[in-house]
């Protein structure tokens, strides 16, 4: 069985997002007592889940950059970063597209 575990530094508001999409993980606050910035750790198990997939569901979201597993990827993984700066590059010209017409 395949499974994603990863720390988010998100919003109440995020959490029901990634609960929307994956009906059946399993999030727990990790955040100690009395901090401004509340930490998760969610659990995805599918035997179907990709990472990759994962991770563009939370760039999709605008979440991407407050998981640990996301960033740790774009430090660690060459052609993960390059599709990633593709994919803003692709997105920034696109909006520009936009405003432009």
């Amino acid at each position: 069985m395949g499974a994603i575990v990863d720390k988010l530094f998100i919003s109440d508001e995020a959490v029901e997002v990634i609960r929307n999409k994956y009906h059946d993980c399993l999030v727990r606050n990790i955040t100690p007592t009395n901090q401004l910035t509340q930490v998760y750790r969610v659990v995805i198990t599918d035997e179907n889940i990709a990472e990759d997939t994962y991770h563009d569901f939370l760039v999709n979201n605008m979440i991407a950059t407050y998981s640990v597993s996301f960033t740790t990827r774009l430090v660690k993984d060459d052609k993960f970063r390059d599709r990633m700066k593709i994919r803003i590059l692709t997105s920034l010209n696109e909006l520009e597209r936009k405003r432009m017409e």
